[in-house]
C-alpha cells in the first residue's frame, strides 16, 4: 500500500511540473513518464544517471545559496572528509525591569445631574472611571550568532566561512528568567556529494558502472546505493530525511 501511494504522490508531483514546464518548453517537446515511452533496458541506467545528476545540481544550487560558491569547491582538499558545519548561539543579558500601567475591560461610570435655570433645563455630567492593572516588564538584550563553515579531515580551526552573522534585539517579557539560550552544533558529511563534482569543470560526474560485477539492475548496484544513503532513503523502511535535509532545516530556524 505504501509504495502504491508513493508512485501516485510521484505520478502527481510530475503532472504537476510538466504543466509548469509547457509554459517555457517549445511546443514539440513532449516531455512524458518513462514508463509511458518505447526504451531499451539500457535506457534505464542512462535514465538513472540522469535523475540523479539532476538531484545532485539541485543539492549544489541550495549550498551555492549558503555561500559554497566555485572558488571555495576549486580550493576544497578532495583527499580527505569533507564537512559542512553550522553553529549558533542565541542568549539573553538582563537591562532592566520597569512597572507600566496596562489597561484592563473594566470602567466604572458615575452620572451627576445639574439643574440650570438655562433654556437647555438640567444638564448631566458623567464620570468615567477605568481600571489599570501594574505589569513588571523585564527587559534583556537578546545576541544571536551563526556561522555555515567547512572543513576538510578533522583541521577545524581551518574551517573557511561561507555564511555568519550577528544580530542584537531587545525582547521584553513578563517573566524574570531570561527566555533564551540556545547553542546549536550542527554538521553533515558532503565527502560524497563533492566526490560526483569534476574539480575543473564543476560539472557532475555520476554514473553506475554496468561493467562491476555488482550492478544487478539500475536501482541495485553500489553506485545507487551511495546516493540514496546519501539522501536518506531506505528502500526498506520507505523514504526518510538524509543529514541534508536536518541540517538545511535546522539553519531555516535562524534564517
Amino acid at each position: 500500500m505504501s509504495n502504491d501511494y508513493n508512485k501516485m504522490a510521484f505520478e502527481k508531483k510530475v503532472k504537476d511540473a510538466l504543466q509548469a514546464v509547457e509554459r517555457v518548453l517549445e511546443v514539440e517537446r513532449k516531455p512524458r513518464l518513462a514508463a509511458e515511452v518505447d526504451h531499451s533496458y539500457g535506457d534505464k541506467y542512462a535514465l538513472a544517471n540522469t535523475v540523479t545528476n539532476t538531484a545532485i545540481i539541485t543539492l549544489m544550487n541550495c549550498l551555492d545559496k549558503l555561500g559554497l560558491n566555485a572558488d571555495i569547491l576549486t580550493a576544497i582538499d578532495k583527499t580527505n572528509a569533507t564537512t559542512l558545519r553550522f553553529e549558533a548561539s542565541a542568549q539573553c543579558k538582563f537591562i532592566k525591569d520597569v512597572v507600566v500601567d496596562v489597561p484592563v475591560d473594566t470602567t466604572h461610570v458615575e452620572g451627576e445631574v445639574s439643574k440650570s435655570t438655562g433654556i437647555f433645563g438640567n444638564t448631566t455630567k458623567t464620570k468615567v472611571f477605568k481600571a489599570v492593572k501594574h505589569v513588571k516588564e523585564y527587559h534583556y538584550d537578546l545576541e544571536t550568532n551563526w556561522s555555515i563553515s567547512i572543513y576538510s579531515g578533522t583541521s577545524i580551526k581551518e574551517k573557511k566561512i561561507l555564511k555568519s552573522r550577528a544580530s542584537n534585539m531587545i525582547l521584553i517579557t513578563q517573566v524574570q528568567k531570561p527566555p533564551v539560550k540556545i547553542t546549536e552544533l550542527e554538521e553533515v558529511s558532503l565527502t560524497w556529494l563533492l566526490g560526483q563534482i569534476t574539480t575543473e569543470t564543476l560539472a557532475t560526474q555520476f554514473q553506475i558502472d554496468v561493467e562491476d560485477s555488482k550492478t544487478i539492475t539500475p536501482r541495485r548496484n553500489e553506485a545507487i546505493e551511495k546516493a540514496l544513503e546519501f539522501a536518506g532513503i531506505d528502500s526498506t523502511a520507505g523514504v526518510q530525511h538524509g543529514k541534508l535535509h536536518a541540517f538545511l532545516t535546522c539553519i531555516d530556524t535562524f534564517f
